[in-house]
């Protein structure tokens, strides 16, 4: 294996000289998504076999995602902060699985409370994707 240092751009590139790690308040999403992993909602309203499985199988994707960009920063040597929109990110699939709950709660879904959360979901993945590109 080559460890021939990757080119980074301007902001990366000086991020990373001076040594400024991925922020611990990390933490709080790898948390939350952690325990949706293993809980589920968590809040009583039984919904179909296949939307439990689905909020957990993407909880444990966001999981992973964020430990797999988040660890290497922390450490010494790899120290750089996360990533442009893994913010937006995080937060768009937050809002996604509220919004997947909303979606059980017949006064959500006739509120139109459910509906706003997809758009808005998705309006912060699309704008994490744009923010990545640069």
């Amino acid at each position: 294996m080559s460890s021939a240092p990757q080119d980074l751009g301007g902001a990366a590139a000086e991020a990373a000289s001076s040594g400024q790690r991925a922020r611990l308040a990390w933490l709080l999403p790898i948390r939350w998504f952690t325990l949706t992993t293993f809980l589920g909602f968590g809040d009583g309203i039984a919904g179909p076999l296949w939307t439990d499985v689905a909020v957990r199988l993407v909880s444990l994707a966001t999981v992973v995602w964020l430990l797999r960009l988040w660890v290497p920063r922390r450490q010494v040597g790899t120290a750089q902060p996360m990533p442009p929109g893994s913010d937006l990110t995080a937060w768009g699939v937050f809002v996604g699985l509220v919004a997947c709950r909303g979606f059980l709660d017949p006064a959500g879904v006739a509120a139109g409370a459910a509906w706003f959360g997809v758009v808005l979901s998705a309006m912060l993945l699309i704008m994490s994707l744009g923010r990545r590109q640069g």
